[in-house]
């Protein structure tokens, strides 16, 4: 039985930072070996800016020192490529996947924001998948997923990998530019039983129907058989506030979910990592006073969320409290973001997150001993 109950901070790095050129947002790391990390990373002038295109990078002494191997679309057009994210992920037969989200450009208007300033609604959007089987030195070429739903999706997370060879795609519904909400702010996924080539049936994790709440930023991690444990952020549209994290559980492998409940996380977007048995780690965005990265150590009793302990992963020069709220999408003014977390060897894990120094934001990371 784990015992886990406590972390301490046991080192941090740089993954990417520039004094000049693109910065860097919204990171993942995978472990190819014990000394080889691949990571990618969403590189753009500004935040959510057009020029956005994921870019690899690499390190071949566990982490300690990185080199930028460029952007996963190595055939990106020179002018007017298009803007897009993307999130590396390891699948079960060990190549590694590339998933996000892609916006084309209007020549004539190259410089036009995402999201709709007024009804903080989208542009409408593809959803575009890569793969590498030489440890992300090269790519396929992207290709488009159908959507199941007609709105503008979020896809704040990779593929993730069951260990039967099943493959899962999560997913937010987002508004239309217009302002209009078909499918509500709900977390879905699909399923691919064929590494990603066919998925189907479209799955509810979190909506509300009535549409007073709102949920985004949903991520799943497998925990054990036949288990899978989801969490993402909650806002109540009546009060206009964040609420705490929520979270479901499924026993049938992502088939059905349980209501979603609150569980002891004042964040925003979440990082569930399974610990063993019924122990997690989640990390979390917390810009409420004391405002960072914090992580808190849980234990599932049954289906209930108990925080065994919550601390302070990383403090950020500014120390701004922040969220999104009706007709007003204040993202480009976050100074850190998007956490997640890898298992390094014994009880070491590698939190990474984006975040600002020195007036650039780029990549870092804290190692956390459990």
């Amino acid at each position: 039985m784990n015992r886990f109950n406590k972390f301490i901070i046991a080192g941090e790095g740089v993954i990417y930072r520039k004094k000049a050129g693109l910065q860097g947002y919204y990171a993942r790391v995978v472990r190819l070996s014990a000394k080889e990390f691949v990571s990618s990373f969403v590189a753009s002038t500004l935040q959510e800016g057009p020029d956005c295109h994921p870019v690899i990078t690499r390190s071949l002494d566990a982490g300690k020192t990185w080199a930028v191997e460029g952007p996963v679309d190595r055939q990106r057009p020179a002018r007017f490529p298009p803007t897009e994210t993307g999130f590396i992920s390891k699948d079960s037969d060990g190549s590694l996947m590339c998933l996000g989200a892609r916006w084309k450009v209007n020549p004539a208007s190259p410089d036009d924001s995402l999201i709709n300033p007024t009804t903080v609604g989208m542009k409408e959007n593809a959803v575009v998948s890569r793969r590498s089987r030489d440890g992300g030195r090269t790519w396929t070429e992207g290709r488009t997923i159908p959507k199941q739903l007609d709105c503008p999706f979020e896809v704040p997370t990779g593929m993730v990998a069951l260990d039967d060879g099943t493959n899962m795609m999560s997913f937010g519904t987002w508004k239309k530019w217009d302002g209009s909400l078909p499918h509500g702010h709900s977390v879905r996924m699909v399923k691919s039983k064929d590494h990603c080539r066919t998925f189907w049936k479209l799955i509810t994790i979190f909506h509300d129907t009535t549409d007073n709440l709102g949920f985004w930023e949903g991520r799943v991690v497998q925990a054990g058989g036949n288990r899978l444990l989801a969490t993402c952020w909650a806002h109540d549209w009546k009060t206009d506030e964040d609420l705490l994290n929520h979270y479901a559980v499924s026993y049938d492998r992502g088939e059905t979910w349980t209501e979603p409940k609150e569980s002891m996380a004042e964040g925003q977007t979440g990082w569930p990592l399974w610990l063993g048995n019924d122990t997690f780690l989640f990390v979390y965005n917390h810009r409420r006073p004391p405002v960072g990265v914090k992580a808190q150590i849980v234990k599932l009793d049954g289906e209930k969320w108990v925080t065994l302990f919550d601390d302070m992963v990383w403090s950020p020069q500014s120390k701004a409290v922040g969220t999104i709220s009706k007709g007003n999408y204040p993202v480009t003014s976050f100074q850190f973001g998007q956490p997640s977390a890898m298992s390094l060897d014994g009880n070491r894990i590698m939190v990474v997150y984006w975040c600002v120094v020195d007036k650039r934001a780029g990549i870092n990371y804290t190692i956390i001993a459990i």
